[in-house]
């Protein structure tokens, strides 16, 4: 479960999308903007890191197997 201030910037990024979505990112204020794409980054950001531990965890555990069988 997340915890509340990742919920609340999900929930801000949600917000902004839908309203990019509806008005377009040119409509929106300046500070919408740079908000959007800073909470836009910030999840992608999340997303790659994440994506290399659990890639990181499963070399492990691969390399953990091999020495094991070769045992």
């Amino acid at each position: 479960m997340m915890n509340s201030p990742d919920k609340k910037k999900l929930d801000r990024l949600v917000e902004l999308l839908l309203k990019m979505w509806l008005i377009g990112f040119d409509e929106l204020k300046m500070d919408e903007r740079t908000e959007a794409v800073e909470l836009f980054g910030e999840k992608i950001k999340y997303g790659v890191m994440d994506f290399d531990t659990r890639l990181t965890n499963i070399e492990e555990r691969v390399h953990y197997l091999e020495k094991k069988e070769m045992n």
